[in-house]
């Protein structure tokens, strides 16, 4: 995050945040293959997005 906001706040290049998030989601196992999420959104069923009462 620290990353994020220095690269917002023109400290670091934006490449070097992507870099350092990129590093990071590795590390902690949460990056995901981007076809293998859009396959995941294609199955959900479309809808207006609001909780039904």
């Amino acid at each position: 995050l620290r990353a994020c906001c220095d690269a917002y706040a023109g400290h670091i290049p934006m490449g070097a945040a992507s870099n350092a998030f990129i590093g990071f989601a590795k590390r902690v196992a949460i990056l995901e293959d981007p076809t293998s999420a859009m396959q995941w959104l294609a199955a959900c069923k479309a809808g207006t997005g609001k909780v039904q009462a």
